[in-house]
Order: C-alpha cells, then sequence, then structure tokens
C-alpha cells in the first residue's frame, strides 16, 4: 500500500485508514484487520502530511513448505489479544511442539520470510509430522498491547494459555519445547508442564552473569586482552536487545539454575561450535543441571543456526551463514526416541 500511495525513501506513514502507525509491526496489525477495499494512507514528507487513498493490500497468510496452511488464533492477557500461530499434526495425537524465539522483538509469522531459520525449523517439524505452536510477543505482528508494557510475566502468561489450548486439540499429543536462546531460558519457568525440552543457545546463568561472558568472550574473539580488553567490557552499556527493562529484570530475578534442577522432563541441551552467544560451558551445565539432561554439540553452526566453514568466517559473517538443518533433525530424532521410552 505504501508504494501504491506514492511514498519515498524518507517519508514516514503515520496512519492507515485513521489508525496511528509507529513501527511496522502497528502498520502489519492494521492491515490485517482492514475491513474495506480501500484506505487513506496518511504520511509525513518535508515537515507536511500527505493524504492518498490506495486499494488495501491485505497481509498474506502463512504457508511453510510441507506445513499447509497455518491457523491464526490468540489469546488474550490484560485485555490485550497476542497472536498465536499453529501447524496441524499429520495425524490424532501428533507429538506437539511449542517453538519459543530468542530475544528479538520480532514477528514469528514467516508470511514474507518462509526461509528465515526459524520459519525453516518450524517447517521442518511440520514435514516430520508434529503439530507447532509460536506465540507472537506483546505488541509484536498483529498482537496487541503497547511494546512498552512488554515484561516477562505477560509473556509467560500467553505462552501458558496458549499452550493449554494447544494441548487439547485432538491431534496433539504430547508437548514438547523448543526453545532458540532467550526462548529456551523460558521453557523451565513455565508453569505447565512439559514432555520435553530442547534447548539451543541457551544459558543456565542469570541474564547478567550470561551477557557480561558474552561480551567479554566476543571481545576476546575480537584480538582485546589486557587492559584493552578491560576498557571496552567497562564502556559496554548494559543490553538490553529490543526488550523491555522490566522484562530483564523480572528475567534477572529467576534463578535459572534452580528452574532447571526442578525440571522433571528429558532435556537435550544443543551449541554450535560457532556460537559466541553462549558458550559450550553453559550449555553442559543447563544439561548437567537438568534431572534427565543431555548436551550435544554440533560443529560449524552459529548462534543463529548458521553454518560457516571456520572460526574467522563466523565472526565476519555471524547471522548470514548457510542455514543449517542438525537442530531440527537432531530435535526430531531426539523426541521419537523420548516417545518410544529411549533416552533420558
Amino acid at each position: 500500500m505504501a508504494a501504491a500511495a506514492g511514498m519515498r525513501a524518507g517519508d514516514r506513514l503515520r496512519a492507515i485508514d485513521g489508525r496511528p502507525i509507529d513501527t511496522a509491526d502497528d502498520a502489519r496489525r492494521v492491515s490485517k484487520v482492514l475491513d474495506s477495499a480501500r484506505a487513506v494512507i496518511a504520511f509525513e514528507r518535508d515537515g507536511g502530511t500527505i493524504e492518498v487513498e490506495v486499494e488495501v493490500s491485505r497481509w498474506p497468510a502463512e504457508a511453510l513448505p510441507g506445513a499447509g496452511p497455518t491457523e491464526y488464533g490468540h489469546v488474550t492477557i490484560d485485555g490485550a489479544r497476542l497472536r498465536t500461530l499453529t501447524t496441524p499434526g499429520a495425524a490424532d495425537a501428533s507429538p506437539g511442539v511449542v517453538v519459543l524465539q530468542g530475544i528479538a522483538r520480532a514477528s514469528v509469522d514467516f508470511a514474507l520470510a518462509p526461509d528465515a531459520p526459524l520459519a525453516r525449523l518450524v517447517a521442518g517439524l511440520a514435514e516430520a509430522g508434529f503439530a507447532t505452536l509460536r506465540i507472537e510477543k506483546w505488541g509484536v505482528g498483529d498482537s496487541e498491547g503497547r511494546a512498552e508494557d512488554a515484561d516477562l510475566a505477560r509473556e509467560l502468561a500467553a505462552i501458558e494459555d496458549a499452550l493449554d489450548v494447544f494441548a487439547a486439540r485432538p491431534d496433539v499429543g504430547p508437548v514438547f519445547g523448543f526453545g532458540h536462546s532467550l526462548g529456551g531460558m523460558e521453557l523451565p519457568l513455565l508453569a505447565r508442564p512439559l514432555a520435553g525440552a530442547v534447548v539451543y543457545g541457551t544459558s543456565p546463568w542469570r541474564w547478567s552473569e550470561c551477557m557480561a561472558a558474552s561480551a567479554r568472550r566476543q571481545l576476546r574473539l575480537r584480538g582485546l586482552e589486557g587492559e584493552a580488553l578491560e576498557r571496552a567490557a567497562a564502556a559496554d552499556p548494559a543490553r538490553r536487545h529490543g526488550v523491555t527493562a522490566a522484562f530483564l529484570a523480572q528475567l534477572e530475578a529467576r534463578d535459572l539454575r534452580a528452574a532447571w534442577r526442578a525440571f522433571e522432563a528429558p532435556v537435550l541441551a544443543l551449541h554450535g561450535e560457532h556460537d559466541w552467544v553462549v558458550s559450550r560451558e553453559e550449555t553442559e551445565e543447563l544439561a548437567a543441571l537438568a534431572p534427565r539432561g543431555e548436551a550435544r554439540a554440533l560443529p560449524g553452526i552459529d548462534h543463529a543456526l548458521g553454518a560457516h566453514a571456520d572460526r574467522a568466517a563466523s565472526l565476519a559473517d555471524y547471522g548470514r551463514g548457510a542455514l543449517d538443518d542438525r537442530p531440527r533433525a537432531h530435535a526430531v530424532a531426539w523426541i521419537r526416541a523420548i516417545l518410544r521410552g529411549e533416552g533420558r
């Protein structure tokens, strides 16, 4: 719709059909609820406001390769509707997997990004016959709520409510969790029991402890040592990575080591060789804390699920490595083994 309205680089979208737009997520949310064929686009240019009526372009529905049409639903937390996305199971009582993303406040509706790492992981789980569930974060995608009000308590409540609905489906049997990075930190904090958990690039340490170690590790990999490293580490501000201070304060207050000790279901902790965000030591500690934990190292993969030929390539091209299927393959094989009564 922006192109049809004649918007140019530097213009700022302000409203669609009178609904205020501040972020790309606002635009996505509004485009999904418009009930007319045409809408008025209002945008700023050179200090003035331009309004143009255009034909409405709907946000497409997601259909990941091998997964079929995604089912859109929602849960309501504190009066705000949060989007849920479900791919159905291949048969009655198929294994179910709730997939929790990392810290980025990015949409998990992959209608326009079917090749994103997490999209390919979900599609791979669906191809294996599993049902899958994702939950949009507070104020992200077409979820409601103000982004500045997002916190860990609301996020966990949304996941738990969505899991209740998901687990009640006739095509969903035992429900497992797959958590990437921060998503793995959330899995042991859920009040609802899971049949098992697979985590990738996840630390059992407190947030501040994990981030301090991560910053120093990455500075060393870039050649800093001694006083130079200490100066750089001291100058590195507390990073929030797009989440609210309230979210991180609540996460910091949770004892993740204790949560993993109390996690009774089997756990598979995966670590990529080129994951410089979370260390192999953290992954192995997480597996050791869980009563039924197992750690596996995957050669060549970075924190963003991309494969690299060597350390130098992983540092130069973080997040741009070739998508690697091994985390999904390990998760599928491990879940099937657990269901057969094998493994831990």
